[in-house]
């Protein structure tokens, strides 16, 4: 086993600023003004965490959405009410489960959740150009590494999700991109299936 190396508290501490600026910069550019220039109007994190899985993953249940959100299903209920009001999901009722709703996008959700991802794809282009960016993988592969450390350094890692929807073919960065998401994994007990951690 290798030796222990000593961190200075100051680097450590460095370190977590600029993390925290990085996470305050992305919520800020990336959702808060990319939503609001493309949409014409502030939506919350939520809502469009829900365009971005029907989107992804196609319909889902009232139960998946929680899951997804971490949230409970009466805030869900709130979030796909307001949702379907404004005209960008329907429901219809689950032939397996009557008891149940299952939330697709409408065509006008779609083209709204298609503007957000132009913008933001946009603003992304202009972030790469400015800093003349041309190996654009060791970026990503960069930004993957410290999350997937990150990830590790906690000792009661098991299940971490990020509920990110990232991954549109439902593969998890944190887990190994050859590993199924874990929240989009569903077990016969209706719990997300378990990750295995990280190698």
């Amino acid at each position: 086993m290798a030796p222990k190396v000593s961190i200075p508290a100051e680097a450590v501490d460095d370190l977590y600023n600029a993390l925290s600026v990085l996470s305050r910069t992305v919520t800020h550019v990336l959702h808060d003004r990319a939503v609001e220039e493309a949409l014409g109007a502030a939506v919350s994190h939520s809502k469009v965490q829900v365009l971005r899985l029907l989107s992804h993953r196609g319909g889902q249940t009232s139960s998946q959405i929680a899951r997804f959100l971490g949230i409970r299903r009466p805030s869900v209920t709130q979030i796909t009410d307001a949702l379907e009001q404004a005209g960008w999901i329907k429901c219809r009722v689950s032939e397996r489960d009557g008891r149940e709703s299952i939330h697709e996008l409408s065509d006008e959700g779609r083209q709204r959740f298609s503007v957000v991802r132009r913008q933001q794809r946009h603003l992304l282009r202009n972030t790469i150009r400015l800093a003349d960016q041309r190996d654009l993988q060791a970026w990503t592969n960069t930004l993957h590494s410290i999350a997937g450390f990150l990830a590790r350094s906690d000792r009661a890692f098991k299940d971490f999700c990020l509920q990110c929807g990232a991954h549109a073919n439902g593969t998890c960065v944190l887990i190994g991109a050859d590993t199924d998401c874990p929240f989009l994994s569903r077990r016969e007990s209706g719990r997300p299936a378990t990750a295995r951690k990280p190698r």
